[in-house]
């Protein structure tokens, strides 16, 4: 498996990639990603890279993600959009559909757009602050597929996140991982 993988890695290298997160193309190394924003301080977490920022008058979190130092993963999430408050959930609605227009305008319609809310609830603020339902939408790229998802996280916090990955580095991460779950068993 070793093997394989090492060898699907190299072959991923040898595309030339143009697609990512704004200067961050995919397959950079964190030194690179770091030099795509110098005047950000990233910190490290787990050999990934955050760093704080505002977008659209939120405190955001953007995290890079890497796989055996070539990134193919970054996800925005705007901090405390909400609390289990249904004022603050509704704004956090609202700025769901200000970030889908945003994506919209760069992106064209969304592959998927949807909402995970069963019908019995009468209101989705409701169903999004009980953990309920979601809302989300999808673009797919030649290079990468822009998810946008609003949904409850554990406690009482309400999360507006977009995740942008590579498909062909996020198949080799599953790969990675399933193969060190076995590995951790045996």
């Amino acid at each position: 498996f070793i093997v394989l993988l090492f060898l699907t890695i190299l072959v991923v290298n040898s595309f030339s990639f143009t697609e990512g997160y704004q200067g961050a193309i995919w397959g950079m190394s964190r030194d690179e990603v770091k030099k795509a924003f110098p005047d950000k301080k990233f910190q490290e977490a787990s050999g990934n890279l955050l760093f704080e920022d505002i977008i659209l008058s939120d405190d955001a979190i953007i995290g890079f993600y890497f796989l055996k130092n070539q990134l193919y993963n970054v996800i925005i999430q705007l901090r405390e959009v909400a609390n289990i408050d249904f004022p603050e959930i509704k704004s956090a609605g609202n700025k769901f559909n200000e970030v889908l227009e945003i994506l919209k305008q760069k992106y064209g319609t969304p592959s998927r757009l949807k909402n995970t809310i069963n019908m019995e609830y009468i209101d989705d603020d409701f169903a999004i602050g009980t953990g309920q339902g979601s809302y989300f939408a999808v673009w797919k790229t030649q290079e990468s597929e822009i998810t946008l998802l609003l949904t409850k996280m554990t406690g009482s916090k309400v999360a507006l996140m977009v995740k942008y990955e590579n498909p062909y580095f996020a198949s080799l991460h599953k790969k990675a991982e399933k193969q060190e779950a076995i590995e951790n068993k045996f």
